[in-house]
């Protein structure tokens, strides 16, 4: 691997609404490219905000004083690295501060001009899937590489992407794997 791509790390996107399976799908991308030697990172959007520490512990008070940064790690090799910024990163500042990885797979940040998978919610018994080519542009920037869709028809109305089964993270996979070439 030369140094261009250690510093350059794929980055696939998976967006979609609340409820639509983009951790589970998440999850399962980084057991199957793990398994084939792949050095995965997350990068997740929290649009509600979040503080990893609760009020009680050390970090929590540092940051309390004013620490821009805490870290803590611990004996079996875990360790968290907390920024306190006075506004939210953009997703370029994360992807940059994230290193030594072959891919990095971000949830949310549905508007990045980044490559994704876009998740679909199931209409309902009988319904098709809908979403006109130019909603998927004006919602989900950036190169589509298909629609996720929990159960078939394989088929998104009005759309030209693929299409693909939630259970299918394999073939999901070699598309990444595709476009990582």
């Amino acid at each position: 691997m030369s140094d261009a791509r250690v510093l350059s790390p794929f980055v696939f996107g998976i967006a979609g609404y609340k409820n639509t399976g983009k951790t589970t799908l998440i999850s399962q991308f980084i057991r199957e490219m793990s398994q084939k030697g792949k050095r995965v990172a997350t990068i997740k959007h929290d649009a509600h905000g979040f503080f990893a520490h609760p009020d009680h512990t050390d970090t929590a008070s540092h940051a309390k004083a004013g620490a821009i940064c805490t870290v803590i790690a611990s004996p079996d090799g875990h360790t968290a690295i907390e920024r306190h910024e006075p506004k939210e990163p953009s997703l370029a500042d994360l992807l940059k501060r994230v290193a030594g990885v072959d891919v990095i797979l971000v949830e949310g940040y549905k508007d990045a001009p980044i490559a994704k998978w876009v998740l679909l919610s199931d209409p309902g018994l009988g319904m098709p899937y809908t979403i006109p080519d130019y909603m998927v542009h004006a919602t989900f920037q950036g190169k589509v590489l298909g629609f996720v869709v929990p159960r078939p028809p394989l088929t998104v109305m009005h759309s030209r992407y693929p299409v693909f089964l939630r259970e299918d993270v394999p073939a999901m996979v070699r598309v990444m794997e595709y476009h990582m070439a």
